[in-house]
């Protein structure tokens, strides 16, 4: 008996909410719902099978389908990160205020998110992470619209609390 939750019938192991491994053969990989984070290794892994994986018997994966309660992806990078592979934005994901993945969300932002993340999504990050290498290419974004910028701003300012004590924040 091993220590996972379960191995469902679509090959997804998962254990205390984490997608510790996907063993499936589909093309398209639909992460269940409630998982909430997605280890190292299965990032890896996922990708690696995006990139002409020539494994025994397995199957290229071309998308991935992310459950909106994701929201985290463990480890610095996905060093095999294929971006031909179709992966969704969970709703939310970009907007929260806790720590993101930056490297992997930098290379997903600028690839497969690009055209689906939201004026929100880049204030948000821009707002909520100090990190340099996120911050930079989302004032890019959000200067191409400055007005609605500083509206979309002032409204996540609001409703995440103290605007003044996160304007300081964003400042620094």
């Amino acid at each position: 008996m091993n220590d996972y939750d379960y191995v469902d019938e679509h090959g997804f192991v998962i254990k205390d909410g984490v997608l510790e491994d996907y063993r499936g053969n589909s093309s398209v990989v639909r992460v269940p719902d409630g998982v909430n984070k997605i280890s190292e290794y299965c990032m890896n892994k996922l990708f690696e099978r995006g990139n002409s994986y020539k494994g025994k018997g397995s199957v290229k994966i071309t998308r991935i389908i992310l459950p909106d309660s994701i929201r985290e992806f463990d480890g610095r990078f996905c060093a095999s990160l294929d971006t031909t592979i179709d992966v969704n934005l969970p709703t939310g994901y970009l907007q929260q205020t806790g720590k993101l993945n930056i490297y992997l969300t930098l290379e997903l932002l600028e690839n497969q998110w690009k055209q689906k993340a939201t004026i929100y999504d880049y204030a948000s990050i821009y707002l909520f992470n100090r990190s340099q290498y996120l911050r930079e290419p989302c004032a890019n974004e959000l200067l191409k619209t400055p007005n609605e910028s500083a509206k979309v701003f002032i409204e996540i300012l609001h409703k995440n609390g103290n605007p003044t004590y996160y304007a300081k924040a964003a400042e620094s």
